[in-house]
């Protein structure tokens, strides 16, 4: 459950933004139309919404279950169990292999995603102001 609740919308979204961004890097050389805006870059800005609203969405769960799976509970004969489901051990070493996941997920859910909404406001108010970073090439 914990990967598939945090993996799978990182696949998800990565799909999204490479789509996204191949839309934006295909139709961006090409001439407009009439002084229209091709769908393609339509398309393209609104994957990448999608994007930064399916992050907002799925941020607290995916938070949520990755700091639950350090939570163990000890029984009075000394087991311990995972509180979030008691059929887990968490003297098991699958257990603790599911930890140094966890952790991982720590790092790209709690951490991670705000430093990347930071770096997109940081990005947008530079550019409002003309002092944004180069562009990557292409």
């Amino acid at each position: 459950m914990l990967v598939i609740r945090t993996a799978l919308p990182i696949f998800v979204i990565g799909a999204m933004a490479v789509v996204a961004w191949w839309l934006k890097t295909r139709w961006k050389s090409r001439a407009s139309t009439a002084g229209k805006t091709p769908k393609a870059i339509v398309v393209s800005n609104f994957l990448y919404s999608a994007c930064f609203f399916l992050i907002f969405l799925v941020y607290p769960g995916c938070t949520f279950i990755s700091f639950s799976t350090f939570i163990c509970s000890t029984l009075d004969d000394g087991s311990r169990y995972l509180r979030r489901d008691a059929s887990i051990d968490c003297n098991d070493p699958f257990h603790t292999t599911m930890q140094a996941y966890a952790a991982v997920m720590i790092c790209i859910w709690p951490f991670g995603v705000p430093l990347l909404y930071s770096f997109g406001f940081w990005r947008v108010i530079n550019i409002e102001r003309g002092t944004a970073l180069p562009t990557l090439p292409a």
